[in-house]
């Protein structure tokens, strides 16, 4: 959906794997799941904001964990937005807005 929108996309399966990519892309907004195996989205997000690059990124869980101590966790651990699976596309494309914005 999101290359059908004029996105430029990259996927990782996994937190060490989104490490990486975030390193070698270096892009403005990241959707974490947050329930990955091995390392979850929490963790993930923790070494993403560390990296040289990670203070221009704009963290997005995308997650079946959608209680009120899950959106505490993701906004503590520095998330943009949290997301209940399955994610509407207009909410999606109103956070990628708001974000592009705050750019400017």
């Amino acid at each position: 959906m999101l290359k059908l929108s004029g996105y430029e996309v990259r996927v990782a399966h996994n937190g060490p794997a989104a490490i990486t990519l975030v390193e070698q892309f270096c892009p403005r907004v990241v959707l974490l799941d947050l329930g990955m195996p091995g390392m979850d989205g929490l963790e993930t997000a923790g070494h993403i904001k560390k990296l040289s690059v990670g203070h221009h990124v704009s963290l997005l869980a995308v997650t079946g964990w959608g209680h009120d101590e899950d959106r505490q966790r993701t906004e503590a651990a520095g998330f943009d937005g949290h997301f209940v699976k399955p994610i509407k596309l207009a909410q999606l494309e109103a956070a990628l807005e708001r974000i592009t914005n705050s750019e400017a």
